[in-house]
């Protein structure tokens, strides 16, 4: 079985597969976080990346979606934040 792109899913979708558990929030988080150091190397769009805090969170995540704790549409679904916007404990540059 071919292995689901987040990458190629909208956000929708990918809360879709992780909610129906097709993929989990770990695995969708590691295909964007590999995409994203992959492209990095040519656009440096990316001057922080906290891989181990995204994937620990991912994991907490992912719990309390199987629970049933969280049910947003959106749950679980990666994102990347703009370092003009501040983040406890991660430097913020605004570059």
């Amino acid at each position: 079985m071919r292995e689901l792109k987040v990458s190629e899913m909208t956000a929708l979708e990918t809360g879709a597969a992780i909610k129906s558990g097709k993929i989990t929030a770990v695995s969708a988080a590691e295909q964007m976080l590999d995409a994203a150091e992959k492209g990095n190397e040519k656009i440096n769009a990316y001057i922080t990346v906290c891989r181990e805090k995204a994937l620990k969170r991912a994991a907490e995540v992912q719990k309390k979606i199987e629970s049933g704790e969280l049910t947003s549409p959106l749950a679980g679904v990666p994102f990347s934040v703009k370092d003009n916007i501040c983040t406890k404990g991660i430097r913020t540059t605004c570059a």
